[in-house]
């Protein structure tokens, strides 16, 4: 009599479906997702004492006490925009957990807790053109000085943030009209920036020459 068939077990890269950790930080964009787990290691280390990691961590067990004492310690010790970053993420994988089969009952005692509201939101000030202009004015520019100079006229005359020119590459870049398109932007939404500087300073912001 043949012998049942063995269930092969799961490699090392099988995904932790059953992880709320990992299905929160998958439903970020790359750059989101490195800021808000380092947001949810802090959470695990200052609720724990130092005794889980946000891999170890019983977020199915998550109070409305553990979300108070939280917030509390994180506006001790952040900036409002920090203490409002971690809540975000405290909600996301405790939101993960509840789909996973955490009571509801006390996954809306512990997501109760809201950041407090911050004063007027300063702005930083803006470069001036002249202060753009001595960025790069540079004299008998190297190589990586001239890919310096791209990334600042490029930042400058599109208006991106730094971690989406970092994810952008040469197949981004429309060497006939000199559109940039970016993949990686904030929410996962990508987009296409135009410029007026030519295509081979966005080649050069990429560390690649044109053509």
């Amino acid at each position: 009599m043949d012998s049942a068939p063995r269930l092969s077990s799961p490699s090392r890269s099988a995904r932790p479906t059953a992880d709320p950790v990992w299905l929160y930080l998958e439903q970020l964009s790359p750059s989101s997702r490195r800021v808000m787990r380092a947001c949810l290691e802090v959470i695990a280390d200052c609720l724990s004492g130092g005794k889980h990691s946000a891999q170890t961590f019983p977020w199915h067990k998550a109070s409305y006490a553990q979300a108070a004492r939280l917030s509390t310690w994180l506006q001790r010790t952040y900036a409002p925009s920090s203490v409002a970053r971690h809540l975000c993420a405290w909600r996301g994988v405790l939101r993960e957990s509840w789909r996973l089969g955490m009571d509801s009952d006390r996954f809306l005692r512990a997501t109760s807790v809201r950041a407090p509201k911050g004063g007027p939101r300063q702005r930083s000030p803006l470069m001036q053109v002249d202060e753009i202009a001595a960025l790069l004015a540079i004299p008998n520019p190297s190589p990586w000085d001239l890919r310096d100079v791209a990334i600042v006229a490029v930042l400058a005359g599109t208006g991106l943030r730094r971690a989406e020119l970092c994810a952008c590459d040469l197949c981004d870049v429309d060497l006939d009209t000199g559109a940039l398109t970016v993949r990686s932007g904030k929410g996962g939404r990508g987009r296409e920036c135009h410029h007026p500087l030519p295509s081979s300073s966005l080649c050069a912001a990429l560390g690649r020459p044109a053509g």
